[in-house]
């Protein structure tokens, strides 16, 4: 009827970031490529209550870590219906919200400010 889980997991991260822009003296465009790559370990927190007999479940899942006045989050809650549950396959549907933020503050010489979130299914 309830799972709980906890532990550490690791994102990682690869990416560019591309900065256009034009110089104060002179006006001239400039466009500058800062490239990124990196694990992050995280702390990790599952939870799960299910109603009997029915297949239906509420969900949590997140990962977080904090340092200084950098922060990555990724979590999602929803709910979810197994309708098929044996030995050989297990089929479930679920839907609910996820969000993920990324705010760096001067790592690796880079800031960002990061949100991504919505509902899924």
């Amino acid at each position: 009827l309830i799972s709980i889980d906890l532990g550490v997991n690791a994102k990682q991260f690869d990416g560019e970031i591309l900065v256009k822009g034009t110089t104060q003296q002179g006006g001239a465009d400039y466009t500058e490529t800062v490239e990124f790559s990196g694990f992050v370990p995280l702390v990790y927190g599952r939870a799960e209550a299910g109603l009997p007999f029915t297949g239906l479940s509420v969900f949590f899942e997140g990962s977080f870590v904090a340092i200084d006045d950098s922060k990555v989050q990724d979590y999602q809650m929803g709910i979810a219906w197994e309708f098929i549950d044996n030995l050989a396959i297990d089929v479930a549907v679920k839907a609910g919200y996820r969000s993920m933020t990324l705010e760096l503050d001067d790592v690796d010489d880079i800031n960002t400010n990061i949100d991504a979130s919505g509902p899924f299914a």
